[in-house]
């Protein structure tokens, strides 16, 4: 089970998301807020469970997210 975030466009109702993935839905929270503090088109976003394998972490350290080796 893995985690990504979705964002929602200014008036969109639907989520558009990106390649990364997340093992933890805490990881994937953080990084859709680090997102939203850097665009200014977003309205917000969700985070959803996925089927796809993790690519993504983002360590309580970090300040963005960064491709997982």
């Amino acid at each position: 089970m893995s985690w990504k975030y979705g964002v929602y466009g200014v008036g969109e109702k639907t989520m558009s998301f990106n390649a990364c993935v997340f093992s933890t839905k805490e990881e994937a929270d953080r990084a859709g807020l680090e997102l939203q503090f850097r665009w200014f088109g977003m309205e917000g976003f969700d985070v959803v469970q996925t089927d796809e394998p993790v690519n993504y972490m983002f360590p309580l350290c970090s300040y963005r997210p960064m491709a997982k080796r």
